[in-house]
């Protein structure tokens, strides 16, 4: 994972023709290899790093059946058991038990993160696990939420733990919205109402040393805490997304919220997902950042060139095309460490390409001037991507025979309904 954020190649250290990381890849899956037979804490920790290498290269179902691996090997070796009583015994020592409940839930986190991506929701039975959630240790009574803040472990233990929280709550809306028919629609709008509910709560109720403020670009925050604001705002993604659509999901007549309230969501969150890109762009490195954070970074491009290219008055003041310009300029950024982000932003072209053939498809069309055109990756890596006007919504309406009311991207709104 170290060698993903290097140089392809070391200068001293020969592995040409191969790059640093693959020649280190290599050499770990032909341990892991040999390990299989007879397997123990490490080779779980091996399976989780490398599911995660691979998801970050665009070999996402490789990366699936790694980390299905290292789950399956947590339970074998019962990282999902309280080791309290045997601590008290003196069988193990306390360190020890943390380590295994913190690889058990880095185990199950990993393996969460790739299901939402791909679209595999996580169907582990949960009710043998006894192990706790991360402890918090270290951290002092007397926060001051305007301190400078400094790196200590106590804030990525806290992290930690959240994401394990936060991960718990999304369980229940992979499944539901994302792995199983048996529910009716309104079933299902009732059920992920008190999955948004939770979402919220948790937000509201971090820790003040987690907390951010996307109005204060002055305060130092650490990596590891944006990384965990950038999942919570997907996860917001993740419920409202599929309720984008008018008529797949929606119930008939229309109750709740609506489809409007849906596409809301999605748009803010992924405005929020860009101010936090700004953030952490300005203080740390985007070519160091976790792998999770490219998909993310893609899932709200693809909400902001939806919004920039329906322009709809109340997305109008928001900002919409500065935020898509960030996300392709960090996707390019990312694309030095991460295959994936090429493949994605390869596939965000498409979609828009796609969009715009179909909007002229109509008698009374005009050709749409796009949010983002011949987008050029390794300009996106230090220039801030220019984009032009888009037509209005009565344009696409009447482009696509349909009415004010239903814009016409419901049409292609397939990819509205997967995670990925």
């Amino acid at each position: 994972m170290g060698a993903a954020f290097e140089a392809r190649y070391h200068p001293t250290f020969v592995t040409f023709p191969q790059s640093l990381v693959a020649f280190f890849v290599d050499r770990a899956r032909t341990f892991l290899e040999e390990e299989l037979d007879d397997p123990t804490v490490a080779t779980t920790q091996a399976l989780v790093i490398l599911s995660c290498h691979e998801a970050g290269n665009g070999n996402k179902s490789r990366g699936w059946l790694y980390s299905g691996m290292a789950v399956r090997l947590a339970f074998d070796l019962a990282l999902h058991l309280d080791m309290s009583s045997n601590v008290a015994n003196c069988e193990v020592t306390a360190a020890e038990a943390d380590m295994r409940c913190n690889l058990f839930w880095s185990a199950i986190t990993a393996e969460h993160i790739l299901g939402f991506e791909l679209g595999r929701p996580v169907r582990q039975s949960m009710e043998d696990v006894t192990v706790g959630e991360p402890k918090v240790a270290g951290a002092p009574q007397d926060f001051d939420q305007n301190m400078p803040r400094l790196y200590y472990s106590y804030i990525d233990q806290h992290v930690r733990q959240q994401r394990v929280v936060l991960f718990n709550i999304m369980a229940t809306c992979g499944y539901l919205l994302y792995g199983t028919s048996k529910y009716s629609k309104e079933a299902l709008q009732e059920l992920n109402a008190g999955i948004v509910a939770q979402l919220c709560d948790w937000k509201a109720s971090l820790p003040l040393d987690i907390q951010i403020e996307l109005d204060q670009p002055d305060l130092h925050v650490t990596p590891s805490v944006l990384l965990l604001h950038l999942h919570y705002h997907q996860s917001i993604i993740y419920a409202h997304r599929p309720w984008m659509s008018k008529h797949v999901l929606q119930p008939q007549p229309q109750r709740g919220p609506g489809h409007r309230h849906a596409r809301e969501m999605c748009v803010q969150s992924a405005i929020a997902i860009s101010k936090i890109l700004t953030l952490y762009e300005s203080q740390h490195d985007l070519r160091h950042i976790h792998h999770s954070a490219v998909h993310i970074t893609s899932s709200a491009a693809y909400l902001l060139l939806f919004a920039d290219m329906c322009s709809l008055p109340e997305w109008k003041g928001e900002g919409i095309r500065a935020c898509l310009g960030t996300c392709f300029r960090a996707l390019g950024e990312f694309a030095v460490s991460w295959e994936s982000a090429t493949q994605l932003t390869n596939t965000l072209l498409e979609v828009q390409q796609k969009w715009r053939h179909r909007s002229m498809s109509g008698p009374n069309s005009r050709r749409p001037q796009s949010a983002i055109s011949n987008l050029d990756i390794a300009s996106t890596a230090n220039d801030t991507v220019q984009v032009t006007s888009s037509i209005d919504e009565d344009q696409w309406a009447r482009g696509m025979g349909g009415s004010q009311d239903d814009i016409p991207f419901d049409f292609d709104f397939d990819w509205s309904l997967l995670p990925g």
